[in-house]
Protein backbone atom coordinates (compact mmCIF):
# COMPACT_ATOMS: atom_id res chain seq x y z
CA UNK A 1 0.00 0.00 0.00
CA UNK A 2 2.58 2.25 0.42
CA UNK A 3 4.04 1.74 -2.30
CA UNK A 4 0.92 2.44 -4.25
CA UNK A 5 0.53 5.60 -2.30
CA UNK A 6 3.91 6.93 -3.37
CA UNK A 7 3.99 5.70 -6.90
CA UNK A 8 -0.06 6.26 -7.80
CA UNK A 9 -0.99 5.58 -11.49
CA UNK A 10 -2.32 8.58 -13.32
CA UNK A 11 -4.30 11.09 -12.36
CA UNK A 12 -7.76 11.88 -10.41
CA UNK A 13 -10.71 11.84 -12.33
CA UNK A 14 -13.88 13.63 -11.61
CA UNK A 15 -16.10 10.49 -12.00
CA UNK A 16 -14.22 7.63 -10.06
CA UNK A 17 -11.35 9.57 -8.60
CA UNK A 18 -8.07 7.54 -7.93
CA UNK A 19 -6.97 3.65 -7.78
CA UNK A 20 -7.31 2.77 -3.97
CA UNK A 21 -4.30 2.07 -2.44
CA UNK A 22 -6.09 -0.95 -0.89
CA UNK A 23 -6.80 -2.03 -4.67
CA UNK A 24 -5.39 -5.46 -6.19
CA UNK A 25 -5.08 -6.05 -10.11
CA UNK A 26 -7.74 -8.97 -9.68
CA UNK A 27 -10.33 -7.07 -7.99
CA UNK A 28 -9.35 -3.12 -8.45
CA UNK A 29 -11.19 -0.33 -6.96
CA UNK A 30 -11.84 3.47 -7.66
CA UNK A 31 -12.40 5.66 -4.59
CA UNK A 32 -13.62 9.21 -5.01
CA UNK A 33 -15.13 11.70 -2.28
CA UNK A 34 -18.17 13.49 -3.63
CA UNK A 35 -18.00 17.00 -2.66
CA UNK A 36 -20.94 19.95 -4.47
CA UNK A 37 -17.79 22.22 -4.10
CA UNK A 38 -15.50 20.19 -6.33
CA UNK A 39 -18.91 19.45 -8.86
CA UNK A 40 -21.39 21.95 -8.63
CA UNK A 41 -22.75 21.13 -11.79
CA UNK A 42 -24.55 18.04 -10.13
CA UNK A 43 -26.75 20.58 -8.49
CA UNK A 44 -28.40 21.10 -11.24
CA UNK A 45 -29.95 17.66 -11.10
CA UNK A 46 -33.01 17.83 -8.56
CA UNK A 47 -35.78 14.98 -8.25
CA UNK A 48 -38.46 16.58 -5.58
CA UNK A 49 -36.03 18.91 -4.98
CA UNK A 50 -33.25 17.05 -3.49
CA UNK A 51 -29.80 16.93 -5.40
CA UNK A 52 -29.89 13.13 -7.15
CA UNK A 53 -26.69 11.72 -8.80
CA UNK A 54 -27.92 10.90 -12.55
CA UNK A 55 -28.36 7.28 -13.42
CA UNK A 56 -26.37 8.07 -16.47
CA UNK A 57 -23.09 9.15 -14.27
CA UNK A 58 -23.05 5.38 -12.95
CA UNK A 59 -22.88 4.28 -16.48
CA UNK A 60 -20.09 6.92 -16.90
CA UNK A 61 -18.26 5.15 -13.60
CA UNK A 62 -18.50 1.74 -15.00
CA UNK A 63 -16.89 2.68 -18.84
CA UNK A 64 -14.03 4.70 -17.27
CA UNK A 65 -12.96 1.71 -15.05
CA UNK A 66 -13.26 -0.39 -17.53
CA UNK A 67 -11.62 2.25 -19.76
CA UNK A 68 -8.84 2.37 -17.43
CA UNK A 69 -7.99 -1.06 -16.48
CA UNK A 70 -7.71 -2.14 -20.24
CA UNK A 71 -5.42 0.24 -20.72
CA UNK A 72 -3.27 -0.38 -17.56
CA UNK A 73 -3.40 -4.05 -18.60
CA UNK A 74 -2.21 -2.72 -22.39
CA UNK A 75 -6.09 -4.03 -23.60
CA UNK A 76 -6.72 -2.86 -27.11
CA UNK A 77 -10.50 -2.03 -27.00
CA UNK A 78 -12.58 -0.25 -29.72
CA UNK A 79 -15.72 -0.30 -28.05
CA UNK A 80 -17.77 -1.36 -24.71
CA UNK A 81 -20.83 -3.61 -24.07
CA UNK A 82 -22.59 -3.40 -21.16
CA UNK A 83 -25.63 -5.53 -19.78
CA UNK A 84 -27.50 -6.85 -16.47
CA UNK A 85 -27.50 -3.78 -15.20
CA UNK A 86 -29.40 -2.77 -11.85
CA UNK A 87 -30.17 0.75 -9.73
CA UNK A 88 -30.41 -0.73 -6.42
CA UNK A 89 -30.78 2.56 -4.80
CA UNK A 90 -30.62 6.10 -6.00
CA UNK A 91 -28.06 8.42 -4.31
CA UNK A 92 -29.04 11.37 -3.24
CA UNK A 93 -26.06 14.31 -2.86
CA UNK A 94 -26.01 15.52 0.42
CA UNK A 95 -24.31 18.71 1.23
CA UNK A 96 -21.25 16.68 3.57
CA UNK A 97 -18.66 14.70 1.61
CA UNK A 98 -19.61 11.36 0.48
CA UNK A 99 -17.28 8.50 -0.14
CA UNK A 100 -17.70 6.38 -3.51
CA UNK A 101 -16.74 3.52 -4.57
CA UNK A 102 -16.32 1.52 -7.65
CA UNK A 103 -14.96 -2.55 -7.87
CA UNK A 104 -14.30 -4.67 -10.81
CA UNK A 105 -13.68 -8.27 -10.78
CA UNK A 106 -14.16 -11.00 -13.51
CA UNK A 107 -17.62 -12.17 -13.63
CA UNK A 108 -18.25 -15.37 -12.80
CA UNK A 109 -21.15 -17.82 -13.81
CA UNK A 110 -21.83 -20.68 -11.08
CA UNK A 111 -18.05 -21.60 -9.79
CA UNK A 112 -16.32 -20.60 -13.15
CA UNK A 113 -14.94 -17.21 -14.34
CA UNK A 114 -16.55 -16.62 -17.45
CA UNK A 115 -14.08 -17.15 -20.40
CA UNK A 116 -16.38 -14.12 -22.15
CA UNK A 117 -14.08 -11.41 -20.67
CA UNK A 118 -16.79 -9.87 -18.89
CA UNK A 119 -16.39 -7.83 -15.85
CA UNK A 120 -18.92 -7.07 -12.91
CA UNK A 121 -18.82 -3.50 -11.58
CA UNK A 122 -20.11 -2.49 -8.46
CA UNK A 123 -20.58 1.54 -7.11
CA UNK A 124 -21.32 1.86 -3.39
CA UNK A 125 -21.05 4.93 -1.69
CA UNK A 126 -20.31 5.43 2.73
CA UNK A 127 -21.30 8.33 4.48
CA UNK A 128 -21.45 9.07 7.93
CA UNK A 129 -25.05 8.78 8.55
CA UNK A 130 -25.95 5.68 6.20
CA UNK A 131 -22.74 3.95 6.36
CA UNK A 132 -22.28 1.80 3.06
CA UNK A 133 -24.71 1.62 0.57
CA UNK A 134 -25.03 -0.64 -2.89
CA UNK A 135 -26.27 1.93 -5.32
CA UNK A 136 -25.61 0.20 -9.49
CA UNK A 137 -24.31 -3.15 -10.18
CA UNK A 138 -24.01 -4.46 -13.52
CA UNK A 139 -21.02 -6.19 -16.09
CA UNK A 140 -19.20 -4.14 -18.57
CA UNK A 141 -16.36 -5.10 -21.23
CA UNK A 142 -14.29 -3.99 -23.90
CA UNK A 143 -14.33 -5.10 -27.13
CA UNK A 144 -12.32 -4.95 -30.08
CA UNK A 145 -14.39 -3.92 -33.91
CA UNK A 146 -15.21 -7.02 -36.00
CA UNK A 147 -12.43 -6.94 -38.65
CA UNK A 148 -14.44 -8.77 -41.51
CA UNK A 149 -15.10 -6.37 -44.08
CA UNK A 150 -18.46 -7.94 -45.34
CA UNK A 151 -20.02 -8.23 -42.55
CA UNK A 152 -18.48 -4.55 -41.31
CA UNK A 153 -20.02 -2.72 -44.34
CA UNK A 154 -23.17 -4.73 -44.16
CA UNK A 155 -23.80 -3.79 -40.78
CA UNK A 156 -23.14 -0.15 -41.62
CA UNK A 157 -25.08 -0.31 -44.34
CA UNK A 158 -28.23 -1.37 -42.69
CA UNK A 159 -27.73 0.64 -39.44
CA UNK A 160 -27.98 3.75 -41.61
CA UNK A 161 -31.22 2.33 -43.17
CA UNK A 162 -32.58 2.02 -39.93
CA UNK A 163 -31.28 5.56 -38.74
CA UNK A 164 -32.81 7.25 -41.95
CA UNK A 165 -35.66 5.45 -41.89
CA UNK A 166 -36.62 6.95 -38.32
CA UNK A 167 -35.64 10.31 -39.07
CA UNK A 168 -38.25 10.30 -42.12
CA UNK A 169 -41.05 9.20 -39.79
CA UNK A 170 -40.01 11.38 -36.67
CA UNK A 171 -39.77 14.29 -39.29
CA UNK A 172 -43.34 13.44 -41.01
CA UNK A 173 -46.15 15.82 -41.37
CA UNK A 174 -47.63 14.21 -38.21
CA UNK A 175 -44.44 15.99 -36.25
CA UNK A 176 -44.98 18.67 -33.55
CA UNK A 177 -42.85 21.01 -32.34
CA UNK A 178 -41.58 20.29 -29.15
CA UNK A 179 -40.55 24.04 -27.32
CA UNK A 180 -37.53 23.34 -24.88
CA UNK A 181 -38.05 25.80 -22.15
CA UNK A 182 -41.77 24.59 -21.99
CA UNK A 183 -40.75 20.73 -21.45
CA UNK A 184 -38.29 21.60 -18.67
CA UNK A 185 -40.49 23.55 -17.14
CA UNK A 186 -43.33 21.42 -17.26
CA UNK A 187 -40.80 18.68 -15.89
CA UNK A 188 -40.01 20.52 -13.07
CA UNK A 189 -43.65 21.03 -12.31
CA UNK A 190 -43.85 17.90 -11.59
CA UNK A 191 -40.18 17.48 -9.58
CA UNK A 192 -37.56 16.82 -12.38
CA UNK A 193 -35.82 19.63 -12.22
CA UNK A 194 -33.19 20.22 -14.85
CA UNK A 195 -30.30 22.90 -14.35
CA UNK A 196 -28.48 24.51 -17.60
CA UNK A 197 -25.84 21.69 -17.76
CA UNK A 198 -28.79 19.03 -18.11
CA UNK A 199 -30.54 20.79 -20.68
CA UNK A 200 -29.07 19.26 -23.35
CA UNK A 201 -32.27 19.37 -26.02
CA UNK A 202 -32.84 21.60 -28.65
CA UNK A 203 -34.76 22.28 -32.11
CA UNK A 204 -37.24 19.39 -31.30
CA UNK A 205 -39.76 17.59 -33.40
CA UNK A 206 -42.27 14.49 -31.94
CA UNK A 207 -45.17 12.34 -33.21
CA UNK A 208 -47.19 9.47 -31.19
CA UNK A 209 -44.43 7.04 -32.09
CA UNK A 210 -40.62 9.10 -32.76
CA UNK A 211 -38.83 12.38 -31.33
CA UNK A 212 -35.77 14.21 -33.54
CA UNK A 213 -34.11 17.13 -32.75
CA UNK A 214 -30.69 18.60 -31.85
CA UNK A 215 -28.35 17.85 -29.11
CA UNK A 216 -26.82 20.76 -27.41
CA UNK A 217 -23.71 20.09 -25.24
CA UNK A 218 -23.34 22.78 -22.56
CA UNK A 219 -19.80 23.73 -21.13
CA UNK A 220 -19.47 22.35 -17.98
CA UNK A 221 -16.47 23.27 -17.15
CA UNK A 222 -17.35 27.20 -16.56
CA UNK A 223 -19.05 25.55 -13.53
CA UNK A 224 -16.18 23.39 -12.15
CA UNK A 225 -13.67 25.14 -10.17
CA UNK A 226 -10.70 26.66 -11.87
CA UNK A 227 -13.04 25.98 -14.98
CA UNK A 228 -11.34 22.38 -14.93
CA UNK A 229 -12.85 19.49 -16.01
CA UNK A 230 -10.54 16.11 -16.32
CA UNK A 231 -10.87 13.87 -19.36
CA UNK A 232 -13.34 10.98 -19.57
CA UNK A 233 -14.64 8.24 -22.05
CA UNK A 234 -18.35 9.48 -21.10
CA UNK A 235 -17.33 13.55 -20.31
CA UNK A 236 -20.21 15.29 -18.40
CA UNK A 237 -21.22 16.94 -20.96
CA UNK A 238 -23.22 14.12 -21.91
CA UNK A 239 -24.80 13.07 -18.82
CA UNK A 240 -27.72 15.08 -19.54
CA UNK A 241 -28.73 13.10 -22.97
Amino acid sequence: MTEKHKHAIGQRNDIIGTLANYSNDLEPTWRNILRLDDLPWLSHHKIQSLTVFPMSGFIAMALEASSQRATTNGTQFDKFELKDVSIIKPLVVPDKDTEMTISLRPHQEGTLVSSDTWDEFRICSWSHDQGWTEHCVGLVATRTADKNDVDSGRQIADSKTLLQSSLSIADGTNASSVLPGKMYDTLAELGVSYGPTFQGVDNCQANDTHAIGDVVVPDVAKEMPNHYLSNAVINPRFWNL
